[in-house]
């Protein structure tokens, strides 16, 4: 049952009532795969009661559905997009989204209903009762069928803007949907550049942005395309296994996994929604979380530009993070490692001192220092020896207040570092940028 990621089903401009292939001004879509509906002695099945309540959902978030049609003088059927109204009892009001018909409503044979969720495709056989220019009445089936499985949960994306280069060739357009194997795409060639120069079996640099943000800058594969010279639909796969993001280090900051974990929370850039992720194991340069295979949110080379760590709501740093790579775990699932690629730096003090603390209870960086306990500590160490107070000594009201000022109001031009125990000092260490 597994599909590749070919779209089911194609966008055409035309009025319902031309010819299938005419040109117009309003949008309607062909369906591209007929072999679905072979599937349905094998698929699973949805009641009505389930239905109905995936009906409602859709009304209350003000979403369309597609309404599968046949013209008796065409072949081809094609999917129209409609509005569920409230589905309370057996019968479902759906409005058309524009006035779509050019010939009389009643011309048009009703086939299903169509319910993609990026998941499925859910196939409802009910019974027509009415049609006309407005809307379309139909009494729900006891059973619809979800059909047309795909490896990984498409979702469907906002307001991002593709770029396609290669090897001179420039196409320009936007995101259409997306998961975590790949994303399909609309572009028109640049003014200066042809479809005649693009090069399927070869990599392609893949930019995807809003506005000024980068979300995604990499090579990718393309694994179908649809459409014509003018314009085309592209699949596209990122090529790169993984990322290597930052020069390795000889000695490799130790990854921690604390209980309680803490959580990932940023706005999909892609999606536009508020996405919640649990996190594995976490460094100072890093961290990696687990997702379902087939209903992940990340995708390789992706680009977070505000990405919130919160720990247990007592504490939290923003940061700009990348998704680095994925490996497939098949018990756990998708592991996906994410690179921190910027932070400020209190934000990225607060971190450090959590992750030094959970290793050893007694390790605190650039916290507030008790100052009577610093002074003890810097007299009773030899820190300050008699010559050197001497020196201080008559600018002691001076030293003390820069002192509290550094340790106390935690500048950003200086850090610190202590190990004390009971409140005690037992090492120190300090730092001026």
């Amino acid at each position: 049952m597994n599909r590749d990621r070919s779209p089911l089903f194609s966008k055409n401009k035309g009025h319902i009532g031309d010819s299938p292939r005419q040109e117009g001004l309003l949008l309607h879509w062909f369906f591209r795969h007929q072999h679905l509906f072979d599937e349905v002695s094998q698929a699973h099945q949805v009641n009505q009661e389930a239905l109905k309540n995936r009906l409602n959902h859709l009304n209350f978030m003000g979403r369309p559905i597609l309404v599968q049609l046949r013209h008796p003088n065409y072949k081809e059927s094609i999917l129209v997009e409609a509005y569920p109204g409230p589905c309370l009892g057996k019968e479902l009001t759906c409005r058309w989204s524009e006035q779509l018909f050019t010939n009389k409503p009643e011309d048009y044979q009703f086939l299903n209903l169509v319910i993609d969720d990026g998941k499925y495709l859910i196939l409802v056989p009910g019974v027509l009762q009415e049609i006309n220019t407005n809307c379309l009445i139909i009494e729900l089936p006891q059973t619809s069928y979800a059909v047309g499985q795909r490896q990984a949960r498409r979702y469907g994306c906002h307001d991002t803007v593709v770029e396609l280069h290669q090897s001179g060739f420039l196409a320009r357009g936007r995101l259409l949907d997306f998961n975590p194997l790949g994303f399909r795409v609309r572009v028109r060639p640049a003014v200066s550049s042809s479809f005649q120069w693009f090069n399927t079996d070869a990599p392609v640099i893949v930019h995807l942005r809003h506005d000024q943000e980068i979300f995604f800058s990499g090579p990718c594969h393309c694994t179908r395309q649809e459409g014509n010279l003018a314009e085309r639909e592209i699949v596209l796969a990122p090529a790169e296994e993984k990322i290597t993001r930052f020069k390795k280090n000889k000695v490799r900051n130790p990854r921690q996994h604390l209980v309680p974990s803490p959580t990932l929370i940023f706005t999909h850039p892609f999606l536009k929604k508020t996405v919640q992720l649990e996190v594995s194991d976490i460094s100072t340069s890093g961290f990696s979380v687990y997702e379902k295979a087939d209903e992940g949110f990340l995708m390789q080379g992706m680009i977070i530009p505000e990405l919130t760590i919160d720990f247990a709501g007592s504490s939290s740093m923003k940061c700009v993070a990348q998704v680095i790579y994925r490996l497939d775990e098949q018990e756990k699932g998708v592991r996906w490692g994410l690179a921190i690629l910027d932070m400020d730096i209190n934000g990225y003090s607060r971190l450090t001192h959590i992750l030094a603390n959970a290793q050893d209870p007694h390790s605190h960086i650039s916290t507030k220092v008790d100052m009577d306990a610093l002074w003890e500590f810097l007299f009773d160490s030899g820190f300050i020896y008699p010559t050197k107070y001497r020196l201080i000594q008559s600018h002691q009201k001076d030293y003390k207040e820069t002192y509290r000022k550094l340790y106390q109001e935690n500048p950003e031009i200086a850090k610190h570092f202590t190990y004390q125990e009971n409140g005690r000092i037992w090492g120190h260490l300090s730092m001026v940028r």
